[in-house]
């Protein structure tokens, strides 16, 4: 006789998962955790650039806002650093000011004309990053 009657072949196919559906199953839950892990470690890096930016466009603000409010504006260049928090980069930045001429400028009698440059840069290597400002103003300065 056969033991394999309908009701043993029924009670035998709804016994829930095989091993091999059960593996299978992990194998995409596995690799759906690799990809969300590396969304994560990608947004944290961003996060990070992000502010390493807003620092540096900060800085180069403060410098060109003190290099435009002095007195008489002169031509020359200056340099320094701005050292950053616990796990914040240093910033390097440089200011120069130098004579602009632009023709259309020129004719409309707009004489004395200067541009002024700030750059902020940080690290190193392939990692070194930049940002910079630049703005015409005539040479007078604040009064």
């Amino acid at each position: 006789m056969n033991d394999m009657t309908p009701k043993s072949r029924t009670k035998r196919s709804c016994g829930g998962f095989t091993l091999v559906e059960v593996l299978i199953a992990l194998g995409f839950l596995a690799v759906a955790l690799i990809v969300l892990m590396r969304l994560l470690l990608i947004s944290l890096q961003m996060t990070g650039h992000a502010g390493d930016y807003s620092r540096a466009g900060l800085a180069a603000e403060a410098r060109m806002a003190e290099t435009l409010s002095a007195r008489k504006l002169e031509v020359g260049s200056q340099s320094g650093e701005l050292e950053g928090d616990a796990g914040e980069p240093t910033l390097q930045w440089e200011g120069v000011v130098s004579d602009k001429s632009l023709s259309a400028l020129d004719s409309l009698g707009v004489r004395n004309v200067r541009e002024v440059k700030v750059r902020v840069s940080w690290g190193e290597g392939d990692g070194a990053r930049s940002l910079e400002m630049v703005t015409l103003t005539t040479g007078q300065g604040r009064p």
